[in-house]
């Protein structure tokens, strides 16, 4: 299960960061937000592949896995609502 988050900086610089091995967790989530998310953009995450996902702002990912959320139902694009 990939998945990438990009922040973007008010100059341009981008971090991305990518995983194939972990699932975005609780865990991941805050300390990457922590770490590279106050000063960007608040980054986008994508989990692959694409057109079964759709990207979601890093900060919603955040909400989601801290209320106890199944990310994966959210982001799913076929998700039955």
């Amino acid at each position: 299960m990939m998945w990438k988050i990009i922040f973007t900086y008010p100059d341009g610089v981008k971090v991305k960061l990518t995983n194939s091995s972990i699932p975005m967790d609780k865990r991941l989530a805050n300390k990457y937000y922590d770490i590279y998310g106050y000063n960007s953009d608040g980054g986008i995450f994508q989990q692959y592949p694409k057109k079964k996902y759709r990207p979601m702002a890093m900060a919603t990912v955040v909400d989601i896995l801290n209320a106890g959320g199944n990310l994966e139902k959210e982001i799913l694009i076929d998700a039955d609502d």
